[in-house]
Order: structure tokens, then sequence, then C-alpha cells
């Protein structure tokens, strides 16, 4: 069966996660990325149907995800080039989310334009640094990606259970 004869149901996000996984096979880590963010929004909606805001759609999906029995937690963390202590999923959807969907930025450590957050793909990749020395935060690349992938994978459980 080809492609264009795959039908999928209505709403079934499914095949982001398993594209996602697919670019994460060919180290395409910013393209699996991307993807995971918009599964997470396409995610929010279906769990949240009557939020009409994407950024309070998109938190409290994350938020239900991310705080559950067995999960690590991930809580308030400084932005040093705001001074706001925000929760990590209000942090996902400002500083990461919008640049990485809206202006295709990657947020690399070395990026000079100053984004608040930035990605880490080596020494930091599973950990998080608030780096008040040069006003910003940095989040692992690899956390990032794991929480992602367990948010949409979790999601896609729970709407299947439904």
């Amino acid at each position: 069966m080809s492609d264009s004869e795959i039908k999928l149901p209505h709403n079934d996000v499914g095949w982001m996660l398993q594209d996602a996984v697919g670019l994460l096979n060919f180290q395409r880590k910013y393209s699996a990325m991307l993807l995971l963010l918009c599964a997470v929004d396409a995610l929010a909606r279906q769990h949240f149907p009557n939020e009409k805001k994407v950024g309070v759609r998109f938190e409290d999906f994350l938020k239900k995800q991310m705080r559950r029995p067995g999960r690590s937690q991930v809580h308030n963390i400084q932005v040093p080039n705001t001074g706001e202590i925000l929760p990590f999923e209000q942090i996902l959807y400002k500083f990461l989310r919008n640049p990485l969907v809206h202006e295709g930025d990657q947020l690399e450590l070395d990026n000079k334009t100053g984004y608040a957050v930035q990605i880490d793909w080596n020494k930091l990749s599973h950990g998080i640094h608030v780096d008040s020395d040069n006003n910003r935060l940095i989040l692992g690349g690899e956390l990032v990606l794991g929480i992602l992938l367990d948010a949409v994978s979790n999601g896609l459980k729970q709407l299947n259970a439904e």
C-alpha cells in the first residue's frame, strides 16, 4: 500500500510521532523537535477543545503530561533574560516553540541573536542551566526531546483509551 492510499482516522496525529522518531534515527533533531511541538499543539486542541487560546492549551497539555506519577518533574525555572520565574511548560511554549515554529530558529548556544532560551546538544544534553553570566537559560536538547516524545506518546494513548 502506498502512502497516498493510507487513510488515517480524522484528527489522528500518531503519524507525527512516527515521523519524529524516524527523523531522530537520522539525527534530524530540530526537525523532530519541530514536528513534536506541532503534535503537542494538535493533541492539546483535542484534549482541551473548549480552550480557545493556543498557548493556554499547549501549556495545560504539557503540564498534564509532565506532572504525572512516575515522571521526572521539572517545575519553575528562572529565565535570566527576563528575570521571570516561569513554569517549564510556559518556557517551552514561549521561548522554544514560538521561535522554532514561527521564526525557524534553532536556538544554538552560539546564536548571537540574544534568545532568552538556547539549546545544548552536547555538554548539557540532558540538563538545564540558568546561565546568568550570559543572560540565558540553557536547555539540554535531549531532555526537551524526551519530554516532548513522552508527552505526545502518552497524550495519544489517553485519546485512544477514551
